[in-house]
Parts: structure tokens; C-alpha cells; sequence
């Protein structure tokens, strides 16, 4: 028992429990048995005690520590895709790939129906390569699918730096988002009810994002055409 007192004493609370339990189990009268009674229910209560506090600063020590350490970096950006197909980069490659073929298929009519550069024979006896209005003819319309050939030649170019600028330039997620609030997309939302138990007749508004219904775009000989309903 004066182990016991004295483990007390040096705040050694688990000490001092064993020590009175050992004692208890000795022989003892009734005034002892009632003083290690007291003694353990008096080391209980302050074991209680001391584990709380324990417990507290433990709390404290681990608050102080995360209060310490810096705040974790943020997380990296999104990764941003680009190169997006729709329907306009889509028209515009047609477009390139038309314009190109065009030009190719004129051009070399035009180069077919060039009238020689020398060796031409105005007439109509034998050896003659034909009138010269014939030959003017030729010469015109050779000069008009070089031109076609040009024109179709350019549109063709321009349409491809456009669906170059079409498919990199913008991302694959720029789309526009959907509102998430049933109040604003649902065109059948009941009134509901206002807090004093009437019914909100306010009428629920539907809020449509712009959407293109249908598009096209049309190469002519003088440039692009482009149109649809939004």
C-alpha cells in the first residue's frame, strides 16, 4: 500500500492500480478493505482523467502539426485536346477537297484545248488547221478553264488553312454545358408552393441554349456560300 501512495504521489496512476489491487488481495481486515476500496475508485476516477488530457493534447500536438505543414498544391489543369470535327471543319475539308478537284479537272482541259503556239494553219484546203476564228475560240476557252482551274485552285486553298484553323484551334470539349437546374430546363414544372401555403403562380421560364439545327456550305466560282438555321 505505500508503493501504492507513493506511484500516486509521482503521478504513476497505472502503478498505484496495480500495487492496490495486489493489496487487495492479501488478507485484510475491514477498515483495509474499505481504504483500498477508496483507493482504487479514488486511481479510477483520476486515470480517467489523465487519459483525457492525454487525450486532449495529443489532439492539440496533431492540430499544431497540420497548421505547420503547407497546404497541399493544387491539382494540375485539365489536359486541353485539341482538334475538333463538326460540321463546319467537315464543310470546309469538302470544301478544299472540291476545289482542289475542280482545279485539276479544268486545268487540264484547259491544257487539252490550248491551240498550239506555232505550226497553226489558217484555212480550209488541205494542210490547214482551221479558221481563225476557230482558233480565237480555242484560245478563249482555254483562257476560261484556266481560270476556273485558278479560281477553284484558291478556293481550295483557303478552305484548307480554314479547316486547318477549324480542327486546331479549337478544343474537343468547347461545348456548351447543360444547365443542371430543374427550375430553368424543365418546361413542365408545376407551380409550387409559396411558404404560406398558397400556390406560386409565378410561371417557370425554360432557358434554351443556342443550338444550330442544320448548316451547309456550297462552294461557288467567286468564293464560299454558307447557311442553315441557328
Amino acid at each position: 500500500m505505500n508503493l501504492a501512495t507513493v506511484s500516486e504521489k509521482v503521478g504513476a496512476i497505472d502503478d498505484a492500480l496495480r500495487y492496490t489491487h495486489e493489496y487487495e488481495q492479501l488478507d485484510l481486515t475491514a477498515p483495509e478493505k474499505a481504504r483500498a476500496d477508496e483507493a482504487i475508485h479514488r486511481l479510477e476516477g483520476a486515470k480517467k482523467e489523465l487519459d483525457a488530457q492525454r487525450a486532449a493534447q495529443a489532439a492539440q500536438q496533431q492540430q499544431q502539426q497540420q497548421q505547420k505543414q503547407p497546404p497541399p498544391p493544387p491539382p494540375p489543369p485539365g489536359e486541353t485536346r485539341h482538334g475538333r470535327i463538326d460540321v463546319f471543319t467537315i464543310g470546309a475539308a469538302t470544301i478544299a477537297v472540291a476545289g482542289f478537284a475542280v482545279g485539276t479537272v479544268f486545268g487540264v482541259k484547259a491544257l487539252s484545248d490550248k491551240p498550239p503556239a506555232s505550226g497553226f494553219v489558217a484555212g480550209t484546203g488541205p494542210g490547214a488547221s482551221g479558221s481563225y476564228a476557230s482558233l480565237q475560240t480555242s484560245a478563249d476557252h482555254s483562257h476560261s478553264e484556266a481560270r476556273v482551274a485558278d479560281i477553284a485552285f484558291i478556293v481550295g486553298g483557303v478552305a484548307t488553312i480554314g479547316a486547318a484553323v477549324l480542327y486546331f484551334v479549337r478544343t474537343r470539349d468547347s461545348k456548351p454545358t447543360k444547365s443542371s437546374d430543374p427550375a430553368t430546363t424543365d418546361p413542365n414544372a408545376q407551380p409550387t408552393d409559396a411558404p404560406d401555403g398558397s400556390k406560386d403562380d409565378t410561371k417557370t421560364t425554360s432557358k434554351k441554349q443556342p443550338a444550330v439545327h442544320d448548316a451547309w456550305i456550297a462552294p461557288t466560282v467567286g468564293g464560299v456560300i454558307l447557311g442553315g438555321s441557328f
